[in-house]
This record gives structure tokens, C-alpha cells and sequence, in this order.
């Protein structure tokens, strides 16, 4: 079954999320101050632990990634603040 769960993450260069390995994010938004990631996801799917960093605008995005490799998966706005998150691929 696919279901779109929400996985709020903390303002913080890392952040460390278990969720089923086919994950699709659909959307990155502050909702009530935290950035939150919603992605679809089929509950049957074995779950992994995925690694995701955040940047703020001018900042080094690969600054904290295992590999130096990273996805983007989108921004949000939190306040006067453009926050970019992405997968690392390390």
C-alpha cells in the first residue's frame, strides 16, 4: 500500500530518517516552523536509514556528507530563511 507519510526534520546540518527504501519525496515545507519532508512510500518495502543534510543559502551543500555526494530534494521557507535539503549519497 502507498501512503504519503510526513518525516519533520530539525534545523541541523544532519538529519538521519528510517522510511521504506522506495521512498518519492513529494514535497519539503515548513509547516508550523519545522521543515518537514512528505514523501510517498509503500509500507511493504523494507525500511533503511537514509541520511539527509540542510543548507542554508550561501553555505557549502556538501558541508557534513559522508561522500561529499548529495541529491537535491527541495526547499522550503522557514521564517527569513531558505532551507535546501538534500540526500546524501555517502
Amino acid at each position: 500500500m502507498r501512503v504519503i507519510y510526513k518525516y519533520p526534520l530539525e534545523v541541523a546540518k544532519r538529519n538521519k530518517i528510517e522510511m521504506p527504501e522506495d521512498w518519492i519525496p513529494r514535497l519539503f515545507e515548513g509547516q508550523d516552523g519545522v521543515p518537514t519532508l512528505w514523501a510517498e512510500v509503500d509500507l511493504s518495502y523494507k525500511k533503511k536509514e537514509f541520511n539527509f543534510l540542510i543548507s542554508k543559502t550561501g553555505k557549502d551543500v556538501t558541508m557534513g556528507s559522508l561522500s561529499g555526494a548529495v541529491d537535491f530534494v527541495g526547499s522550503c521557507i522557514i521564517g527569513k530563511n531558505v532551507l535546501f535539503l538534500y540526500r546524501d549519497l555517502g
